[in-house]
């Protein structure tokens, strides 16, 4: 592994997970004004799901250490938004 394709390959999955999740905040903002909220829905899953699984297979190429990689560096992406998003908002308290 080169420390090239290393951090390719982390700056990628970082950018696949704010894509991912920033487009599931997208859709659930847009649910109450769609016409056909099943179909933005359904459509809106199956591209950022089959987006993510063709660039991370591509990526992956049957190495285990890019496999464990991706994943860290998808889950910090989701991270990002989480806290991009719920700046401001109010965190529930548990009991």
């Amino acid at each position: 592994m080169t420390t090239v394709s290393i951090v390719w390959r982390l700056l990628a999955a970082f950018t696949l997970g704010l894509l991912f999740y920033a487009g599931l905040k997208l859709t659930v903002t847009l649910l109450p004004e769609t016409r056909h909220p099943i179909l933005l829905t359904v459509a809106s899953f199956w591209a950022r799901t089959l987006a993510v699984l063709l660039a991370m297979l591509y990526m992956i190429r049957d190495r285990w250490e890019y496999a464990v990689l991706c994943i860290a560096a998808f889950s910090l992406g989701r991270a990002a938004v989480l806290k991009l998003f719920t700046r401001g908002e109010a965190k529930p308290k548990c009991t």
